[in-house]
């Protein structure tokens, strides 16, 4: 037969509470992501337009997954730059491609191909070829609630549980 003494049961109480803490702190975080990333993807809507060109496509692989390493120059007011930046989701896209999505993205932009790019108009380093919201941009929402979901299970198991 399993006793538990008080000092356990507090433990455990304590832990349950804590990880539901933790879990609501973690989830505002995500959500905190959720509003930037989606905020920068509505602004980008609004960006002005030049025409740019592919100058490097690739399948890189880093700790997080496979990617689209894929690069692009353009001119602004005479200054020449040159951005990694396919998308305002980024972050976000980069750590949940697979290698099979990340061969088809280069694919559709090899070497040479001409693209529009949209620059940030106040810092026109700032720049991508694809405007908008995607379906990645939800990532951080998803995983937010999911956080928000186990803060709401955790907490009150550490608050109000009690044992026989």
């Amino acid at each position: 037969m399993i006793t538990q003494t008080v000092e356990d049961i507090q433990l455990f109480k304590t832990a349950f509470f804590l990880a539901g803490i933790v879990s609501g702190a973690v989830g505002l975080v995500l959500f905190y992501l959720f509003i930037k990333t989606i905020r920068y993807a509505i602004t980008s809507k609004k960006w002005p337009m030049v025409e740019g060109e592919i100058v490097s496509s690739k399948v890189a692989e880093d700790n997080e997954g496979y990617y689209p390493e894929i690069s692009f120059s353009y001119n602004v007011s005479g200054v020449d730059y040159i951005s990694t930046k396919i998308n305002p989701n980024e972050l976000v896209a980069r750590s949940i491609l697979g290698k099979k999505t990340a061969e088809i993205k280069i694919k559709t932009l090899p070497i040479g191909t001409p693209v529009k790019v949209y620059y940030k108009p106040d810092d026109p380093k700032k720049a991508v070829i694809e405007q908008g919201v995607t379906k990645e941009s939800f990532f951080f929402l998803v995983a937010a609630g999911m956080f928000f979901i186990g803060s709401l299970i955790f907490t009150p198991i550490g608050l109000f549980f009690t044992f026989p």
